[in-house]
């Protein structure tokens, strides 16, 4: 569709679920498939989109978003901690992604207006990647509610899981966040 259009430019917005489980950085050259359903359904339709636009005079950039959080989206109704659901699953030791809807939305607009050379696979999120028990206390503290309670305790005091980096955000979008970390 994109190519009888005759489009300049696709922009399309994906998610960090296409990225493959996994403990540290991760980048846009990382290839591996993710495991889960969500994650697979967001890497097909991002391999279809690349397909669909081969040959074609269309620039395309695919925006990776980490979780989203801001207005309607607040910290505090996506990690709840309330009396009510205090005990939370696992430990808590995840490191989180996430990424204002100020930034994603910066970052649309800023890949609109990339030259038309410019086409690929760019991952959007903020500087902060502290474990979501972190963020739940700090959501916690916050609301001046007790820290959650964790179904286990730490084994390990390591963060574990991907972090998603946002290196080529900047370079190319030449985004500077407004809003480089999460707080509550």
């Amino acid at each position: 569709a994109g190519r009888r259009a005759g489009l300049a430019r696709v922009v399309y917005t994906s998610s960090t679920s296409a990225i493959a489980s996994y403990d540290g950085w991760v980048d846009e050259d990382r290839d591996v498939w993710p495991e889960s359903p969500r994650g697979r359904i967001q890497r097909e339709a991002e391999e279809a989109l690349t397909r669909g636009l081969e040959g074609a005079n269309t620039a395309w950039t695919t925006l990776r978003l980490a979780g989203l959080h801001g207005p309607g989206r607040e910290l505090a109704r996506v990690y709840k901690v309330s009396d009510t659901d205090r005990v939370r699953p696992g430990d808590g030791l995840e490191r989180t992604n996430l990424v204002h809807l100020d930034d994603a939305a910066s970052a649309v607009l800023a890949a609109i207006e990339l030259p038309p050379s410019e086409t690929g696979l760019i991952q959007i999120c903020d500087d902060d990647h502290r474990t979501r028990r972190e963020v739940a206390a700090n959501v916690a503290e916050a609301a001046r509610l007790p820290a959650p309670c964790w179904e286990e305790s730490p084994t390990q005091h390591v963060p574990r899981g991907k972090q998603v980096s946002n290196s080529r955000m900047k370079e190319r979008l030449r985004l500077s966040l407004r809003h480089p970390t999460h707080h509550a």
